[in-house]
């Protein structure tokens, strides 16, 4: 795996994402000899995000299993406890009574609502 000062990078950037797209080089990106990021190529990343969801799938599979048998709780319920709901009253901080960020009345500005 190559290292490259960001400073070299900034000059030769066009050719190091060649090389980590059709070379397929993985190549460490530095500050001052501390390693920041890595440049890879596209595919690596495909290939990483899978073995994420795999991971992730096997830790779901194994909560799932460790459940059963379990009581169940409605999920209206999870969400007041959690103070979810919409009708959730805000703390003096502005906060929730789960301690998230109170939900905001508004949608924010140049984002859409889920469901709209």
């Amino acid at each position: 795996m190559m290292e490259v000062s960001i400073t070299e990078a900034r000059d030769d950037l066009a050719e190091l994402l060649n090389r980590a797209a059709y070379g397929k080089e993985r190549l460490v990106l530095t500050r001052h000899g501390k390693k920041l990021v890595a440049v890879i190529p596209f595919e690596d990343l495909q290939a990483l995000e899978a073995l994420e969801d795999r991971r992730d799938i096997q830790k779901a599979d194994a909560a799932r299993r460790e459940s059963e048998g379990q009581p169940r709780v409605a999920w209206k319920q999870v969400k007041a406890e959690l103070g979810l709901t919409k009708k959730a009253k805000k703390t003096a901080s502005g906060r929730s009574p789960a301690g998230g960020p109170a939900r905001r009345s508004t949608p924010r500005a140049g984002r859409p609502r889920p469901g709209r």
